[in-house]
């Protein structure tokens, strides 16, 4: 026996309706597990944004330590030079100190050496003076001697090729009183 016409498309619509709900549940499945997988990336690219953030974090953190470990070791350097440069200093000012001592010490022992020689020069300044004086002296009275004793024993004139005659000699007056010359002649004679 044959079915009836409406029958057979009900089963057929049933069929078909079931197939529908299949692929309904199919693209709800799709869309879920694309839902997920895009919740998946988005979760995966925000721990990744995260990561680069955290990681950047640590590189700055980092970064910052080894400029102030930098900064430190400057400062370190710095305080080093300054002692060095005041330790050099103080020796500088020690050594110049000691300079000065020692160059004080030899400018006294150059003073007593200084006024030593002054001494000396002087003294012998002195007597090269006396000595001058005593040869000026005795020159003088040298030549003074000799004058007289010219004037004594030649007469005037004598050496110039005129003959002066010679003045009457006041031996006419006994009593008369020598003169200077004769006087000086005598005591030389004498």
């Amino acid at each position: 026996m044959a079915l009836p016409l409406s029958e057979s498309s009900g089963c057929s619509l049933a069929g078909g309706g079931g197939r529908e709900e299949e692929e309904e549940e199919k693209e709800e499945k799709e869309a879920d597990e694309k839902k997920e997988e895009d919740e998946d990336e988005d979760e995966d690219e925000e721990d990744e944004e995260k990561d680069e953030e955290e990681d950047e974090e640590e590189e700055e953190e980092e970064e910052e330590k080894e400029e102030e470990k930098e900064k430190k070791e400057e400062e370190e350097k710095e305080d080093e030079d300054k002692e060095e440069e005041e330790g050099e200093e103080e020796e500088d000012e020690e050594d110049e100190e000691e300079e000065e001592e020692e160059e004080e010490e030899e400018d006294e022992e150059n003073k007593g050496r200084r006024k030593r020689k002054r001494r000396k020069m002087r003294m012998r300044m002195r007597m090269r003076m006396w000595m001058r004086m005593r040869r000026r002296r005795r020159r003088k009275g040298m030549r003074m001697m000799m004058m007289i004793r010219t004037m004594i024993t030649q007469p005037r004139g004598a050496g110039t090729g005129t003959q002066v005659q010679p003045e009457p000699s006041p031996a006419t007056d006994e009593k008369a009183e020598p003169t200077p010359c004769r006087a000086l002649a005598m005591k030389s004679s004498a």
